[in-house]
């Protein structure tokens, strides 16, 4: 039976808030053997660059709810700065589906059933620790707008924890900020200038609390010997700022384990649903802004992971798991993709790469199919199939068959599908990551990055960073392909050149083919309609003669303009001697039907002539070119002889 999918739709999933949801979301998933399926841009849904964000947020439109058995929706992430859109998108997707078992997480979306994440809890630890270890008394409180519900939250649990001391809570010390640095600021100098200044001052998010400390400490106001200060959220900002601020990690696994669980109840109503209630989410983390000792670990956690210049030990196990944004930055891989000669090298390059994403247990690329044409865009949603181009699995470095160069339509599946592997039932539980591939607002597709629960793997920024590096070098191949395109197209007919057909031996020179066949044209009498009807009348027979050719080449052959009125047509394949007379009487039938309505005062005509011979490499082409070149002469002499 497949294992059940839950769909996890967030944005920037290497934020530390997404992150502790993906915690718990992770850790309950694994315990009922579901799969997670992540949709989510790889940027903040308030980003600055808006062309880049649509191309970003158009993975939003890949979402088909009915390969989920369940939706979570981490509204915060879709609701900062205020904006609205992805809100209104979200619920547009799942009120066109009908589907009813969705979750918010924080923040309502329209009618679904809403968890909350409980700060109420969080705030009353924090308040404890600073009544109970640090005895202050004149407890001073920075909080969110007034007018949120989580700011409502975050008081009420400082406000339980000072009814259980039986100590009045004053409403005068409450102040109500932004969450963001410039609040403490504009508090610290409140601060300074007050009669009376507090024992300690809780803050409802770090950057306040930095703010605060900071501008306390500027005014020579000792923080925590005169003022203790604590904030909330656990953010690296917290841990490396000059003084490490005391703060609390959020429950919010437990509000995604626990959305987990209220799905199971609608897609598993018979089975035993887990307590998630004491999985340990959240907690404090004591630094030097309360005076208590300072949790090291904490601190070399989230400096190790601010570092960017830092040496890389490769001799030390298990670094194949270990990248870091240094040395994602020390792998030159921009400039390994960006001079690749073609898109067959540059996907050949990324797949090289895949060492920088590690650990994952497969890396799927999949891409429109017209995504190398350049005079095509595309700003929202997907066709209706997509086209898997790459299928990594590390530690296999031997290039597999889902790769660029095989150009065939067996790697084509419906876009509806998200992917195929989803409905795979012999894989462990695993989580899907799905993240855009563009170019600014032009969408190429998206990748999956997909690895077992049991590892916990959570996006980051050098995952975050390889993808764009990914971007930047896909639009670079589309760039290069389209000069190449121009240097191997003829400029009147737009028919391939000489140029195009030696690449074309070089790529399939190793072919597995049996024969090869040539056939060659050449127009009649073009010299006598220039000199009678003018040289673009004559380009109008070149044009037409062009045209026919390229209806007799199938997609296993090219069709080349060698030059003046003359073209080739070479295919590599099981041709016979019968194959080659039927499109040669393709080839006059076309073009008598063309001159038919054509109009013109003059006949287009041209003789054809073919060859074939057992494939062994390009050397072989040119005996059999003289071969269909003297059959062609014989057809067109044979031909004059007729009319004659």
């Amino acid at each position: 039976m497949k294992r059940k999918l839950i769909g996890f739709i967030t944005s920037s999933p290497d934020s530390e808030s997404v992150q502790r949801l993906t915690e718990g979301l992770f850790s309950q998933c694994k315990y009922y053997g579901y799969d997670v399926a992540v949709i989510s841009p790889l940027v903040q849904v308030c980003h600055y660059f808006k062309d880049y964000l649509k191309g970003e947020s158009n993975i939003y439109n890949l979402i088909n709810p009915e390969m989920f058995d369940g939706i979570i929706v981490d509204t915060v992430s879709l609701t900062q700065d205020r904006v609205t859109w992805p809100m209104t998108q979200i619920e547009s997707i799942l009120k066109k589906h009908n589907y009813k078992n969705v979750v918010a997480i924080d923040i309502p979306l329209a009618d679904y059933h809403l968890i909350e994440t409980d700060d109420v809890i969080s705030f009353k630890k924090i308040t404890d620790h600073i009544l109970d270890v640090h005895k202050c008394e004149n407890v001073w409180v920075l909080d969110g707008p007034e007018n949120m519900t989580v700011t409502q939250k975050r008081l009420e649990g400082i406000k339980k924890s000072f009814e259980e001391h039986s100590i009045k809570f004053k409403e005068r010390n409450v102040t109500y900020g932004d969450f963001w640095y410039s609040s403490g600021e504009e508090l610290a100098k409140r601060i300074y200038d007050a009669d009376r200044r507090p024992d300690a001052v809780i803050c409802a998010s770090d950057h306040m609390a930095i703010g605060l400390s900071n501008g306390l400490i500027r005014r020579g106001i000792k923080v925590p010997d005169e003022i203790i200060v604590t904030g909330f959220d656990a953010t690296a900002e917290a841990a490396i700022n000059d003084l490490a601020i005391t703060t609390y990690t959020p429950e919010s696994g437990a509000a995604a384990a626990e959305a987990v669980n209220y799905l199971r109840t609608l897609i598993d109503p018979d089975k035993t649903v887990i307590d998630s209630s004491d999985a340990g989410y959240g907690g404090m983390l004591c630094c030097d802004s309360c005076g208590c000792r300072t949790n090291m670990k904490y601190v070399r956690r989230r400096l190790g992971r601010s570092l960017i210049h830092s040496h890389i030990n490769y001799q030390e196990d298990g670094i194949e798991d270990n990248v870091n944004i240094g040395r994602l930055l020390d792998s030159y891989m921009f400039e390994n993709l960006t001079s690749a000669r073609t898109p067959e090298d540059c996907l050949k390059r990324i797949y090289s790469t895949d060492y920088l994403i590690r650990p994952y247990d497969h890396f799927y690329m999949c891409l429109r199919k017209d995504w190398l044409d350049t005079e095509k865009m595309l700003v929202k949603g997907y066709p209706d199939k997509m086209r898997m181009v790459m299928h990594a699995i590390p530690g296999e470095y031997e290039l597999n068959d889902y790769l660029f160069c095989d150009d065939s339509d067996k790697h084509e599946f419906e876009t509806k599908l998200m992917l195929p592997q989803l409905l795979d039932e012999d894989h462990d539980p695993s989580v899907f990551y799905f993240s855009p591939i563009h170019f600014e607002e032009n969408t190429f597709g998206y990748c999956v990055l997909q690895c077992a629960l049991q590892k916990m793997r959570k996006l980051d920024i050098v995952f975050h960073n390889w993808i764009r590096n990914i971007d930047n070098a896909l639009e670079m191949a589309r760039a290069q392909n389209r000069l190449l395109e121009f240097s191997e197209r003829d400029a009147l007919t737009g028919l391939f050149n000489r140029r195009a057909l030696d690449n074309w031996f070089v790529k399939n020179e190793n072919a597995e083919a049996d024969q090869v066949m040539a056939m060659v044209v050449d127009m009649d009498g073009l010299k006598i309609i220039n000199d009678n009807y003018g040289h673009i009348e004559g380009d109008f027979g070149i044009k037409t003669i062009a045209n026919v050719v390229n209806n007799i080449t199938t997609e296993s052959e090219i069709c080349v303009r060698a030059g003046g009125d003359e073209f080739y047509l070479v295919g590599l394949g099981a041709y016979n001697e019968q194959t080659l007379l039927d499109k040669q009487k393709q080839f006059y039938d076309e073009l008598d039907e063309i001159n038919k309505h054509s109009g013109k005062d003059y006949t287009v005509t041209g003789s054809i002539g073919s060859a074939l011979c057992d494939f062994n490499g390009k050397e072989s082409f040119k005996e059999l070119l003289k071969q269909a070149d003297a059959d062609m002469y014989r057809n067109k002499e044979m031909r004059k002889k007729n009319r004659a």
